[in-house]
């Protein structure tokens, strides 16, 4: 099977993450809007990317929006998990708005394959990540391994910390052989699938929305 082709079959694993968030969307709490937003957005994204590689040969414009949207629905995500972070979330958003320009419109172009912004904005979820993750260590009584937010954010964490360090190489454009690369960027690939897994297993376990019954 060629390369590209299991790349494409990796990446559309979002798929299932993405259905099963459709058929629970009237159950899910609504603190978890923003992340099946992302989700559905994700497959969208995967769907476009693939039309415009094969019309056009690339999909580098959409992908460069896209991870601007990702990233300021994250930030959201995570104000809807602890409001107390409020202050910080808002700078962040605002600085990577910032940064996302700067990389995409004065230093480079949205059609080229930017990595300052995405090394940036992967470092901002893992230091999140890793704060929502400590919190609900010393917090949570009850057991973390069906717990949506725990599950999402070692997804998170494992995601976008392998991401971070792949997109170094991108950005210097190191002199290693293209096999290589293509091994690098193949090896996200099968990080994705498994992180969407992780997601579709999250969805699963979010809670309910409360249901209220008035009282007469």
């Amino acid at each position: 099977m060629p390369g590209y082709t299991i790349d494409i079959i990796l990446n559309h694993s979002i798929t299932i993450a993405a259905v099963i968030g459709v058929v629970r969307f009237r159950k899910i709490h609504k603190d978890f809007y923003p992340f099946l937003l992302i989700v559905w957005l994700a497959f969208i994204n995967e769907s476009l990317s693939l039309a415009l590689i094969y019309t056009i040969g690339s999909n580098t414009v959409n992908a460069n929006i896209y991870v601007l949207a990702e990233y300021l629905l994250l930030m959201y995500q995570f104000y809807r998990w602890d409001g107390s972070t409020a202050k910080q979330l808002c700078f962040f958003a605002v600085l990577g708005i910032v940064i996302w320009a700067g990389d995409n419109m004065i230093f480079h172009t949205l059609q080229e394959n930017n990595s300052v912004f995405r090394i940036f904005y992967s470092f901002v979820i893992v230091f999140f990540s890793i704060d929502r993750i400590n919190s609900l260590i010393v917090w949570e009584k009850k057991s973390l391994q069906k717990n949506a937010v725990f599950l999402l954010c070692i997804a998170f964490l494992l995601y976008y910390g392998y991401k971070a360090f792949l997109e170094v190489f991108n950005m210097f454009n190191l002199p290693f052989s293209y096999p290589f690369y293509r091994s690098l960027w193949l090896s996200l690939s099968v990080v994705n699938c498994f992180v969407n897994i992780i997601y579709a297993s999250a969805i699963l376990c979010i809670p309910k929305k409360q249901e209220f019954i008035l009282l007469y």
